[in-house]
């Protein structure tokens, strides 16, 4: 993918992510004084690192990452269409622009791809970003991985002229890191009818006190979100440590002849009474005498009723940041069957206070790169049907014929009179 500014004098140097941080108070930079550098940092003393840990914990904690996933899937629906004055668009009909739909970009990515992964942007950090590119009378676009993306300080007419991209913003500024340079680049923000070949459209959910960055939705919950990915952690080390109580375990003699008692610990006793199927074991030890005995100081352990407890408040905390429906996360909501009735309602519910915030944002920054491409007449949408059809609840003896009942079972079609009989006794019963 082409580049058109950079800035030479900047450099940063590639190397480890750190990892996932603990939660922290968003807070801004100030916006009065001036910026240190020429990139505003995401937060306030953050370490610049907040967007990565976003995408993290998408990844880590099931209940969070289902919802994510399910959010993308509705807010894209059945895939975009188009609208020309309000009228559905016939795209065998409008081959220009089905050809260019089909492919925007040099990579021949289609403008559904690339509303996918910036739905997903926006729902995982309350942001996205697109790169246009223009060659000759050419103009595409390209998604930009928004946890990339620095802006820079706004000028005194409130604009942001320029952004930053750089696939390893914590290593930025840290002079100990000593792997190869890279550069970082410098591209102008978008503007309508900009000849610009490249640039960058940056489009973020508003939050008080937020002027540069988006915030995600769900931003209340990220205690939550670590709290259920550290149970189900935690449960796993347990199995690996024999899923027992954590132990001081002293033993007292010589280790067999040719081993040290480091590599008799390591190589004989741990992999005996840890790990899978080694849980629960009993250890038996025949000694010369009372002063080689092994003494064992077992510590408490956690009783497991309260992490089941903290399992359902934190789901329960997790759902509620996402504005979400207990129905639609696989979870029953109290009283309730969990049929398919309750599952559209939440649908119809979250559709139309969550998912339509989501497809107007995309919609609109969609709308802008269709114009900038000549196709200023055209809107696009994106429908989204219920995941559960009305199918289910209908009596199949009322819409179905014998035969065609009969034909869905691979059976052969009755005669006239045998189907008349058939009906007769079905009436009689």
């Amino acid at each position: 993918m082409s580049r058109s500014r950079r800035n030479p004098n900047k450099k940063v140097k590639a190397g480890y992510v750190a990892s996932v941080s603990k939660p922290m108070t968003p807070k801004e930079t100030d916006k009065i004084k001036d910026f240190t550098g020429d990139w505003v940092h995401y937060f306030d003393n953050d370490n610049n690192n907040f967007p990565n840990d976003l995408a993290k914990r998408s990844k880590r904690c099931a209940v969070h990452n289902a919802i994510i996933e399910t959010k993308v899937v509705f807010t894209c629906g059945d895939g975009i269409t188009f609208t020309r004055d309000g009228e559905a668009v016939d795209l065998d009909r409008e081959p220009r622009l089905k050809e260019y739909v089909s492919s925007v970009n040099a990579k021949g990515e289609s403008i559904d791809e690339i509303y996918t992964k910036a739905a997903r942007d926006l729902i995982t950090g309350g942001a996205f970003a697109l790169q246009p590119v223009r060659n000759g009378d050419f103009f595409g676009f390209y998604h930009q991985d928004w946890t990339e993306v620095r802006s820079q300080k706004e000028n005194k007419d409130h604009k942001v002229e320029n952004y930053y991209i750089s696939p390893d913003w914590d290593t930025i500024n840290k002079s100990e890191n000593t792997e190869a340079e890279e550069i970082l680049e410098m591209l102008p923000a978008f503007e309508k009818g900009s000849r610009e070949p490249n640039s960058i459209l940056y489009v973020k959910e508003y939050t008080p006190e937020h002027r540069y960055y988006g915030l995600p939705d769900y931003v209340g919950a990220l205690n939550w979100i670590d709290i259920s990915y550290r149970i189900p952690k935690f449960n796993l080390d347990r199995f690996d440590n024999g899923f027992m109580p954590s132990a001081v375990v002293d033993l007292f003699g010589d280790a067999p002849e040719g081993m040290t008692a480091e590599q008799y610990i390591k190589d004989v006793v741990v992999p005996k009474f840890t790990g899978e199927g080694n849980n629960s074991k009993i250890l038996f030890q025949m000694l010369d005498d009372e002063t080689q005995k092994t003494n064992v100081q077992l510590f408490d352990n956690v009783k497991d009723g309260d992490f089941t407890v903290l399992q359902e408040l934190a789901d329960q905390n997790i759902i509620s940041a996402h504005r979400w429906h207990p129905a639609l996360s696989g979870i029953k909501s109290a009283g309730q069957l969990g049929n398919n009735q309750e599952i559209r309602n939440a649908f119809e519910i979250v559709k139309n206070t969550v998912i339509r915030g989501y497809q107007i944002k995309l919609n609109k920054a969609f709308d802008m790169m269709l114009e900038e491409a000549g196709f200023g007449d055209i809107k696009v949408s994106v429908h989204t049907k219920s995941p559960v059809s009305f199918i289910g609840d209908i009596d199949i003896n009322s819409v179905l014929t014998t035969n065609e009942k009969r034909e869905m079972l691979g059976l052969p079609p009755l005669e006239e009179n045998e189907q008349t009989e058939q009906q007769e006794q079905e009436n009689e019963e």
